[in-house]
């Protein structure tokens, strides 16, 4: 890649988008906004944590609001892109910083000759496989595009031990200024997954993906994220980020395959938890509990969880 467009691939988001997302989430979760920061209630507490643009958002852009280390009153959270580690990584290829499950996203820089010159000729085995598969793709940001994805989503979540955020967050983004589509793969009139993107200026962003276990198969997610990647090329994006994921994990090992750079990101907060490792009995129990138990939960606990 040309080394100049470095500050580009490791970016956060535009401050317009930024500023939309944030009221946009705000006022679907009923959750007070200053500037981009949101402020989350806390479920055992009386204190509240201040959530630069929650729901798995991330930037590179800290100034939003100069007071906020300093509002002892609250906790605060942001995820920033780590630039000069992302840049480390590109030029010296050595990712021995990196351990188990830190966070990352995966980014790719679009161009025409990404089939012949990027792509392994065992990611082209396997999309063409894909193609030959009885698989139809369609994207668009209707109402039945929501409903079609969510019910996808919303399985997956509960598979993974996770609360789903409320369909009427994905209405609410999709009814926004924001560029938003919803990519579809089908066999058969049966869903096997779904990606959320959204174009921020020359970004193509995955922010939720989903894929049916049951029934996925013949590399109908590689076929998927080849169609997302050609039409935000066809669309004027530079760059295709495939969402957050933990490093050495099987998401990560899928996303590498398609030619990525690394981004590190990481999360700047004023009190220590590990979120990840907090929600693992959270996680085994929601997995287990029955549907139409989840379902009741979710409406209540939701407001208290500012990070998805």
């Amino acid at each position: 890649m040309n080394l100049n467009n470095n500050i580009n691939l490791f970016r956060g988001h535009s401050k317009h988008f930024c500023k939309i997302w944030a009221s946009t989430v705000s006022s679907a979760m009923q959750w007070k906004t200053i500037n981009e920061w949101v402020e989350v209630p806390r479920l055992f507490s009386k204190k509240k944590e201040s959530v630069y643009l929650p729901f798995l958002n991330y930037t590179s852009n800290m100034s939003s609001s100069p007071d906020i280390n300093t509002q002892a009153s609250n906790y605060f959270q942001i995820r920033t892109i780590n630039e000069n580690l992302s840049l480390n990584f590109l030029h010296s290829g050595n990712l021995s910083k990196l351990n188990f499950k830190d966070t990352v996203t995966m980014r790719l820089e679009l161009n025409n000759k990404l089939w012949s010159e990027t792509f392994s000729s065992n990611l082209r085995r396997k999309i063409r496989k894909a193609q030959k598969s009885n698989f139809e793709i369609s994207f668009g940001r209707s109402n039945s595009f929501i409903d079609r994805f969510y019910k996808i989503y919303y399985k997956r979540m509960k598979e993974y031990g996770m609360p789903s955020f409320p369909k009427k967050l994905l209405d609410s983004l999709s009814k926004s200024e924001l560029k938003m589509s919803i990519f579809i793969i089908s066999s058969n009139n049966t869903d096997l997954g779904g990606l959320v993107i959204f174009q921020d200026e020359d970004l193509a962003w995955v922010c939720w993906a989903a894929s049916d276990r049951d029934n996925i198969n013949n590399y109908c997610n590689y076929l998927l994220y080849w169609c997302a990647i050609d039409e935000s090329f066809k669309d004027g994006m530079k760059y295709f980020d495939f969402g957050r994921c933990g490093f050495g994990t099987s998401s990560y090992e899928f996303k590498r395959q398609f030619g990525t750079y690394h981004v590190y990101l990481e999360i700047i907060s004023n009190r220590r938890v590990n979120i990840y490792r907090k929600y693992q009995l959270s996680q085994f129990i929601w997995r287990n509990l029955p549907n139409f138990i989840t379902k009741q939960l979710e409406g209540l606990i939701l407001k208290y969880l500012p990070d998805l």
